[in-house]
């Protein structure tokens, strides 16, 4: 296949830039589920007087760089207890809301947002690391046993699903829940999902589109005594543990923040020196598969920039400065449903990173 000319070239990648500032014209596929509240959280608060405000932001400071790390035992670190101390001075604004609702989220709260290049910053001098806005959608497959009654948790399951979005919200973790329409009642059961037949679960989640699957049983043995066990379910690799027992809330938050704690240790990168890897990009059709790549991989959180380095028809050869290095990109682009490996390229892992623009 011949290369394009030097004018050409040029003429090509000026016109491509010009489209991927027209992103009314392009629209860019999402890379797994963009986060977009990671700076953000919703706490309770004593009162308005200062020093409930404090211990209020103090919480929520301490709420957002649990997400942004991925980490659940952030106030064990000397430098955020520090910054807990003084968390105004990270904090954008804050505002008081009284919700009359019951449940866990009512009662006066203090919404705050925080500066995201100061929690990073801030992450960075703890020693923690830093897990970007892609992260992979869970479906949770939740068998519940309460009262004498056994069930499957559908995503219009009430306050338990309430209870389940907002311990996912805490910890920055998009989630789902199934249907159960007639689809999902024919392809799974109840005793499916608590007889551990992984493979007609993981078949139930192909609909579903997620990139994680979450297994969960939480039965009840008393008033407010419940047993959890969990399953988790990623590219291949499964890991089991059993909640903590006790209170509904503490049992199902142990499954959400034991698959946080799973997706952040193979996603959450500490701070260090960019790298470069070199990505090849097949079945570029045109100037609208150029944009979109160029702003796909652009507005990935591990990418610094990207470079063309060659375009022919039909495909390119990209430079891209990544946190992380070849891993970490190769993970995050997994996620997307932009681009797809190239199965006609062997990895040969030190070669440049293959795909193929899915259409």
């Amino acid at each position: 296949m011949p290369r394009l000319n030097s004018k050409s070239v040029i003429r090509f990648l000026f016109a491509a830039l010009f489209t991927a500032l027209s992103t009314a014209l392009f629209a860019v596929p999402a890379s797994a589920v963009p986060v977009n509240n990671l700076y953000e959280a919703n706490v309770p608060a004593g009162g308005q007087d200062e020093g409930n405000r404090n211990a209020a932001l103090a919480e929520a400071l301490a709420e957002v760089l649990t997400k942004v790390s991925g980490q659940s035992d952030v106030r064990g670190n000397t430098t955020v207890r520090n910054a807990m101390a003084r968390a105004s001075a990270y904090a954008q604004t804050f505002s008081f809301t009284r919700k009359a609702t019951t449940g866990r989220d009512a009662g006066l709260r203090l919404a705050a947002s925080f500066y995201p290049p100061s929690i990073d910053q801030l992450l960075s001098e703890a020693g923690l690391p830093i897990w970007g806005k892609e992260r992979p959608q869970t479906i949770i497959w939740l068998a519940v046993e309460t009262d004498g009654n056994r069930y499957l948790l559908p995503a219009d399951g009430g306050a338990l699903v309430d209870a389940v979005q907002l311990a996912a919200d805490t910890r920055g973790l998009p989630i789902s829940l199934p249907l159960m329409d007639i689809d999902d009642r024919q392809a799974l059961s109840f005793s499916d999902v608590t007889g551990g037949f992984i493979d007609r679960v993981i078949a139930a989640s192909r609909r579903y589109d997620g990139n994680s699957v979450l297994i969960g049983h939480l039965r009840q043995r008393g008033s407010n005594d419940w047993d959890a066990r969990w399953t988790h379910l990623l590219g291949g690799v499964q890991r089991d543990w059993l909640g903590n027992g006790g209170s509904l809330w503490a049992s199902l938050t142990s499954g959400i923040d034991g698959t946080a704690d799973a997706l952040a240790s193979r996603y959450a990168l500490k701070s260090g020196d960019a790298s470069t890897v070199e990505m090849s990009v097949r079945g570029v059709q045109g100037l609208a598969d150029y944009a979109n790549t160029v702003n796909y991989l652009t507005g990935l959180s591990v990418v610094e920039s990207v470079q063309p380095r060659v375009v022919m028809p039909g495909q390119m050869l990209l430079t891209v400065t990544v946190r992380g290095g070849r891993q970490a990109l190769a993970d995050v682009v997994a996620l997307g449903r932009l681009l797809e490996t190239d199965s006609s390229v062997v990895d040969s892992g030190s070669g440049p990173l293959a795909y193929v623009v899915l259409h």
